[in-house]
């Protein structure tokens, strides 16, 4: 049994460490997206991809030792929860280092939502700065004045300083 709780628990640390890893191309997407730099955020979303195949194939070698240990637990990869692994491994071994790594796992998966919302937010106002700068350039407010053709339905002045066409 203690084998068995050792191995969770690396198995744990291993996921603890691929959403610290997630966390922090979050914390750097943030820099990134003020600095506009679209291309460090492609580089970083190929990355954070990679980060999340690992947490799945973490997931997978949880599953695969449950199974060895016969421990029923119901789960697959895409409905792995760490509160069934939890009471399914709790149940099994009492170890506080397991459990520890679940509560620091949670906590950590907490953080990146909160990254991800304000990164969200930051582009959605990012966006709308850009959307305001151009309306403002092409001295159009709303889209009513667009026609079926793409072209502006409306006669607006000639020198317009971009041509938007649809």
């Amino acid at each position: 049994m203690e084998k068995f709780a050792d191995q969770i628990q690396v198995l744990l640390q291993e996921k603890l460490a691929c959403y610290g890893h997630l966390k922090k191309l979050l914390e750097d997407d943030l820099e990134a997206i003020l600095a506009m730099d679209v291309d460090f955020l492609w580089t970083s979303a190929k990355e954070k991809n990679k980060t999340a195949g690992q947490i799945e194939s973490v997931r997978s070698k949880i599953l695969d030792l449950l199974d060895d240990q016969g421990v029923v637990h119901s789960m697959d990869t895409d409905s792995f929860r760490l509160s069934t692994l939890g009471s399914c491994v709790l149940g099994k071994v009492v170890r506080v280092g397991v459990e520890a790594m679940v509560i620091a796992i949670n906590t950590r998966k907490d953080e990146i939502q909160a990254l991800a919302q304000a990164n969200n937010r930051y582009i959605s106002e990012h966006q709308k700065v850009i959307g305001d700068v151009i309306s403002t350039i092409v001295k159009v407010n709303d889209l009513d004045h667009y026609g079926g053709s793409g072209r502006i339905s409306e006669k607006k002045e000639s020198n317009h300083f971009i041509r938007a066409r649809v």
